[in-house]
């Protein structure tokens, strides 16, 4: 194969990393059959395009070509940065903070249909507040609540979403439509720190590999912009909520971190994880987690010190573990 051609594989490969980069940062919806997949997908079909030009003499283009690709990943990859992150206080200083009312753990799970043994797998991380997707019946709900929190905990649910929390639990009356993406609360804890807590699951992601149909395409298009309807309402829900208070909205986004749906959520609410996440945080699939779906944003009133994805037993998402400090 003559050199020239050598590098045409080069250039290829160069082009393809321009045409990601731009779809990663500008996020159309007409390209959401390539944001959906984690960024790093795309470094193996760049890297092998460029197998060819490593006989080229001249390989100039092939170092620029891997420079590239390092940037790429490293500008729209989060886990290399989380994976050496570090929890931002000491547990000698968070449990402080947890002794003055300073401190919440926060989790979220969505428990795979309704089981009840993957809800109960939040008991070993002794949180102050749960949120739950796919929630189990009314009945597990109120069990587990007793489990955590004794006599001291509350609760509320709807047919997908529940909220439990160590103290007294007030439900928000939902619209028609809010009730089949979310449940949201006035939560006062057992230390006396009052805030509002929203626990959601939006629409469940298109998932095809014939990008060579136009189909394909149109429909991850529409699938994502029912899903950024859906944080909308979310947002016009914390629009509505008393501005005194701070708020937390956590569970199953159903979209890749990062998306262009979470900018209804700016800037009154931040990502916990991006803000301090530590290690692996992808939460889909539990036993290969390339996603991370599953997220907890709270206010700016509140600073995430450690967020972490803990492998389940019983679901197949990853439990959020989240601790925040308010300001």
């Amino acid at each position: 194969m003559k050199s020239n051609i050598r590098q045409w594989f080069a250039a290829a490969s160069a082009l393809l990393c321009i045409a990601v980069s731009l779809c990663y940062g500008l996020k159309p919806d007409m390209f959401a059959a390539v944001t959906f997949f984690p960024a790093w997908v795309w470094l193996v079909p760049g890297i092998i395009i460029t197998v060819p030009a490593f006989k080229a003499k001249h390989r100039r283009w092939l170092f620029t070509v891997f420079g590239m690709w390092a940037v790429f990943a490293l500008v729209f990859n989060e886990e290399p940065r989380s994976i050496i992150r570090r929890p931002g206080i000491s547990k000698a200083q968070l449990q402080s903070d947890v002794n003055r009312g300073r401190a919440v753990r926060v989790i979220t799970l969505n428990c795979s249909g309704g089981n009840s043994k993957a809800a109960a797998e939040v008991r070993k991380y002794r949180p102050d507040i749960v949120l739950l997707q796919e929630s189990p019946s009314e009945s597990d709900i109120k069990r587990l609540t007793r489990e955590l929190f004794g006599s001291h905990g509350g609760y509320t649910c709807t047919a997908d979403d529940s909220i439990l929390a160590r103290g007294h639990v007030q439900p928000h009356t939902p619209s028609s439509d809010n009730r089949l993406i979310c449940a949201s609360a006035h939560v006062k804890l057992c230390s006396g720190f009052e805030l509002e807590a929203i626990s959601l699951r939006l629409v469940p992601p298109v998932v095809r590999l014939d990008l060579w149909s136009p189909n394909c395409w149109n429909e991850y298009a529409g699938n994502r912009r029912i899903r950024r309807d859906q944080t909308k309402q979310i947002a016009n829900i914390i629009a509505g909520l008393p501005r005194h208070l701070p708020i937390i909205a956590g569970g199953d986004f159903n979209a890749p971190a990062g998306d262009d749906i979470f900018e209804h959520l700016c800037p009154r609410m931040h990502d916990t994880f991006a803000e301090h996440g530590v290690g692996w945080g992808n939460t889909v699939l539990n036993d290969f987690p390339v996603q991370r779906v599953d997220q907890i944003w709270a206010d700016k009133r509140f600073h995430a010190v450690s967020v972490r994805a803990y492998k389940t037993h019983n679901s197949d998402h990853r439990m959020v573990v989240c601790d925040l400090l308010l300001h």
